[in-house]
């Protein structure tokens, strides 16, 4: 039996198999990648089918342009939640462009947290409408906007996801320096910006 003894705890780590989404209908399924997925998971060198993908150490940086309704910011969001949730002292951090989308990324967040086994369940001592705290392992995942100019800029961030980055707002000079702010924080973590094309 697998037991997550580095973080203090005895419980089987949390697994992509223990994850849940919703599909087209609304429906509560279990997370399978599918094919848009899994050829991004295999780019980054990971298998779809290896329900313990590690990243912790890898200092990815990844730019990728995506197509609409694919699920990558889903199969981002899923490896940066199974490296917080299963580690100790974990920071991960998602931007959005405005306040509707970065609800939309937390709400994929809460319900990967929400329908966790019972069994694999560690208490949240926080859930509010931008962040999970699980202070048992001390590891936390925060979503925002990108509207800050030193946003998240004295943290020392493990993940980091940007989201729709072509679509961040403000001149270019505070977007360098937000970029510049965010890429230190993560200088020794994982930085995945994502966008899609506008046109």
């Amino acid at each position: 039996k697998l037991l997550l003894e580095h973080v203090g705890i005895e419980r089987e780590p949390v697994t992509l198999r223990d994850l849940v989404i919703l599909d087209a209908r609304s429906n509560l399924i279990p997370l399978v990648c599918n094919p848009p997925q899994s050829n991004f998971l295999g780019e980054i060198g990971i298998d779809s089918d290896d329900p313990h993908p590690g990243i912790a150490g890898r200092d990815m940086r990844i730019r990728l342009l995506k197509a609409r309704r694919e699920g990558m910011t889903t199969a981002i969001l899923a490896l940066y939640f199974l490296d917080t949730y299963n580690n100790r002292e974990r920071i991960t951090v998602s931007m959005a462009h405005d306040q509707d989308s970065a609800e939309i990324i937390f709400e994929i967040v809460k319900r990967f947290y929400r329908h966790l086994p019972k069994e694999k369940k560690i208490p949240a001592a926080r859930d509010s409408t931008k962040e999970i705290f699980w202070p048992a392992i001390n590891s936390r995942m925060f979503v925002t906007t990108a509207n800050k100019k030193y946003a998240m800029s004295g943290a020392a961030i493990n993940n980091l996801h940007k989201s729709e980055r072509a679509k961040w707002e403000g001149d270019d000079r505070d977007m360098r320096v937000l970029d510049a702010a965010l890429n230190n924080a993560a200088r020794w973590g994982n930085i995945i910006e994502e966008t899609t094309a506008n046109g």
